[in-house]
Parts: C-alpha cells; structure tokens; sequence
C-alpha cells in the first residue's frame, strides 16, 4: 500500500513539475501561455501581427493572461493545478 501511494505521489510531482522545467518557467500559467505561444507559431507565418503581438504579451505578461483563462475553466480549483491542467491539454492538441 506504501508504494502505490509513492507511485501516485511521483506520478502527481511529475504532473505538476514537467511543465515548469520542460517550458523552463517559474510558473505552470507562464509555462502554459509558453505553449499557448508556440502552438500559435507553428499555425501562423513568420512575422505575422498576431504571433507578434503574442510574444510582446508573454513577454510582459508572464502567465496571467493564462491564469485568467485558468480560473474562467476551472473556477473552483486552485489556479497553479488549472493551469498544469491545461497545459498537458494543450500539449496533447486537445481543446475544450
């Protein structure tokens, strides 16, 4: 029983952390608007106005454009989970 318990515990530290060292965030919301940001990237041209003005807000805004988004999804749940949430459902393509 004590090892399953160390298995979901690891499997939940892993959750959480990956974000935050695969985007190299301090933050799971600034790790998710990272995301949000490359996803953009790869849909639209270079130099185009919209991934311009997507960087110059990241870049100002440091993940709380994604923790608004966070609470409006998930409203009753603390935002840092919301925002991990999301994140592996962004990475995984899906959308809600």
């Amino acid at each position: 029983m004590k090892t399953l318990l160390w298995v979901i515990v690891l499997l939940a530290a892993g959750f959480y952390a990956y974000p935050l060292v695969g985007e190299g965030t301090g933050s799971p919301c600034d790790a998710l608007e990272h995301i949000m940001l490359r996803k953009t990237a790869v849909q639209r041209p270079a130099g185009s106005p919209e991934l311009l003005l997507g960087q110059l807000l990241q870049g100002v805004s440091r993940g709380t454009i994604a923790n608004a988004v966070a609470q409006d999804q998930y409203p009753h749940m603390p935002t840092g989970i919301a925002c991990t949430m999301l994140y592996w459902r962004t990475l995984g393509g899906g959308t809600r």
